[in-house]
């Protein structure tokens, strides 16, 4: 009996060790504004950063794919640098997607954005991806706008990429009015570890100091954002592990 014992925490032990591991991680980013600055940079700042290719399963981050207009370098190489230190992963292997427009519905099945977005999912399936996580990056947005409208929105068009796309999870960063006081607290959205949905910043909770304008973050606003989103990223892989411990779906896995 004892010896079983043993041999039981031993197989724990060893696939602990495996998950713990470094590997190639996969994020499915989802930004609600388009790139401005497509400038090339030193290929030392994109060392470890890879993009899902449009015929090959993985190329240069520094090349811009027709889905994408160009990579976010300011926030997506300084977030593989911290998950690459901290052990996180190896590679970090990014598809990028800009769904920037007033209306998410034209994003959803019928709209006129909607092939654009399939086309691009279509190929991370072809490649039989599985997105370690989807990262939904929201937008200041220069107006008041009705918020409870736009949760649905993004609730719905999450449903819809995740019925045909592999998400292991959804890290949730919703867009903000930056018209009032910066640092206004919004009221939260609960999202569900059952569909493995957890929140991301809040900009709209960022101070004046970290603006440059009302509605744009100053070089300080982008380092914090970007740790926040790490640790959103991190904060989100102990809930869904406690969740699935406390569910028993942990041990079915």
């Amino acid at each position: 009996m004892l010896l079983a014992v043993k041999l039981f925490i031993a197989v724990l032990i060893f696939f602990s060790l495996g998950v713990a591991s470094a590997k190639d991680v996969y994020l499915l980013v989802l930004k609600e504004a388009i790139s401005k600055n497509c400038e090339a940079i030193n290929l030392g700042d994109t060392e470890g950063l890879y993009q899902v290719g449009l015929d090959t399963r993985e190329v240069s981050g520094r090349l811009p794919l027709s889905w994408s207009g160009c990579m976010d370098f300011g926030f997506l190489a300084p977030l593989r640098k911290k998950m690459i230190e901290s052990g996180m992963a190896e590679r970090v292997i990014v598809m990028q997607i800009e769904i920037a427009g007033s209306n998410l519905r034209d994003w959803e099945a019928g709209g006129r954005f909607h092939v654009k977005l399939k086309s691009a999912l279509a190929v991370a399936n072809s490649h039989n991806i599985k997105f370690d996580y989807a990262l939904w990056q929201g937008r200041f947005i220069h107006a008041n706008f009705d918020r409870s409208s736009y949760v649905g929105d993004v609730r719905r068009l999450i449903k819809s990429i995740s019925l045909s796309t592999k998400i292991d999870k959804w890290i949730i960063g919703l867009s903000a009015s930056c018209i009032g006081e910066n640092g206004a607290k919004t009221l939260p959205v609960q999202w569900a570890p059952l569909l493995n949905r957890f929140p991301g910043p809040d900009i709209g909770e960022f101070e004046n100091v970290y603006h440059s304008d009302r509605c744009n973050l100053n070089q300080a606003g982008q380092r914090k954002i970007v740790d926040r989103w790490f640790s959103a990223m991190k904060k989100a892989d102990i809930e869904s592990d406690k969740y699935q411990k406390e569910s028993l779906l942990y041990y079915f896995k």
